[in-house]
């Protein structure tokens, strides 16, 4: 038997996979991110879903902040894509790792 994805499988998978997405749009530094963030990131309400650039990157670990940054200022139309890790302080004040792979638009 093959199950077949229904609609609201999304959410499901992403706290499964203890992933979240986010879109971060830079001009304005509005962050939007999935609700499956709240229990990764140990955020609640609305700091879970929305925030702005500056006050995540005030999350990510000291030593790995300027990396994450050049590699964010490294992306091109010709190389729009990236993947990364790094160090957060969840809103607990416990350390987590971070993956992330993203696409500039």
């Amino acid at each position: 038997l093959e199950q077949v994805p229904g609609p609201d499988d999304g959410p499901q998978a992403l706290r499964v996979s203890r992933s979240f997405t986010f879109d971060w749009e830079p001009h304005s530094d509005r962050v939007r991110r999935s609700a499956s963030c709240a229990d990764i990131l140990h955020l609640h309400g609305d700091a879970a879903v929305t925030d702005t650039g500056q006050r995540f990157f005030q999350d990510v670990h000291p030593d790995d902040r300027e990396r994450l940054t050049g590699v964010l200022a490294a992306l091109t139309p010709d190389a729009p894509a990236y993947e990364t890790d790094y160090r957060v302080t969840r809103g607990d004040g416990r350390i987590l790792m971070l993956e992330e792979a993203g696409r500039g638009r």
